[in-house]
């Protein structure tokens, strides 16, 4: 019933091919494509659509988890189980060093987390769509349902979250954040952005929010907690049910960094917020 199933060693290369109502029989959760990998794994063209478990299930313990161009949507939690309904699901061993890495890629109307991330590598996110998803539109953490460390590095650039259950993008990593150009609006009951580097490092590290627009989410527009400097410019943030934002370098003795709002980007916005 999986597309593919426990593929343990060498390259994985999949391009073009769709992946459809597996699992709807209602007798147990299946993945639409599922790879257990420790070599690389490529994907390019897929489409993931409507399968009872979850859209895709990788076990990424290679060099890199690399998903282009490529269509994860429409998946159901047959039996309310944890573990399933997302439209990406990673697992990393506690020793993988793995890069994740999405490309113009949609997550949408997913019934968990539009996907689920964790590695103990970078995380890299461009143009990425995230919509509709019954938990969060992507959540990087070492558990899917515990906060704590995801991974390392994290890049999000060029990319639209919305009306997700959940918090729109959540990131728990150990270095340094980089978000550029992010539309993260609508959150049904959570933040558009919420970030923590402070808890899983002994160095501080850097978070950096450049050009973001923050619209109408249940809690803060975005929450960032960092021992390092964080800087942010190009900021909307409005008619947020908490803060527009909620920057935070004061969380543990260990902060030595900045907190530096910028107009390098022009004017910053933070209107309409009910908390402040």
């Amino acid at each position: 019933i999986y597309g593919i199933k426990y593929v343990s060693t060498g390259n994985v290369t999949i391009t073009n091919s769709a992946f459809l109502r597996n699992g709807v029989s209602s007798t147990s959760e299946y993945s639409g494509l599922q790879i257990n990998s420790s070599g690389s794994i490529l994907l390019n063209g897929v489409t993931a659509y409507g399968n009872a478990g979850n859209g895709g299930s990788f076990l990424v313990d290679g060099n890199l988890l690399l998903i282009r161009n490529s269509v994860f949507s429409g998946t159901i939690d047959t039996w309310d189980l944890a573990g399933w309904g997302f439209g990406v699901y990673t697992h990393a061993p506690a020793n993988s060093l793995a890069a994740i890495t999405f490309d113009n890629v949609i997550l949408n109307g997913n019934e968990a987390d539009g996907a689920y991330l964790q590695t103990g590598g970078n995380i890299t996110l461009n143009r990425v769509y995230a919509a509709n998803n019954g938990q969060h539109g992507v959540y990087i953490s070492g558990d899917y349902n515990v906060d704590s460390v995801g991974a390392t590095n994290v890049t999000v650039a060029n990319s639209t979250f919305t009306s997700n259950s959940d918090t729109n993008l959540e990131i728990h990593a150990s270095g340094a954040v980089k978000v550029t150009n992010l539309y993260s609006t609508k959150s049904v009951s959570g933040r558009g952005l919420y970030v923590n580097n402070h808890t899983y490092n002994s160095i501080p590290v850097p978070v950096t929010i450049l050009g973001a627009f923050l619209i109408g989410n249940a809690q803060d527009g975005a929450f960032i907690g960092s021992d390092g400097t964080i800087t942010v410019a190009g900021i909307t943030a409005l008619e947020n049910g908490w803060d527009g934002m909620y920057l935070d370098n004061w969380w543990s003795l260990g902060s030595t960094g900045n907190i530096i709002v910028s107009s390098s980007l022009g004017l910053n916005r933070f209107n309409g917020n009910t908390g402040g």
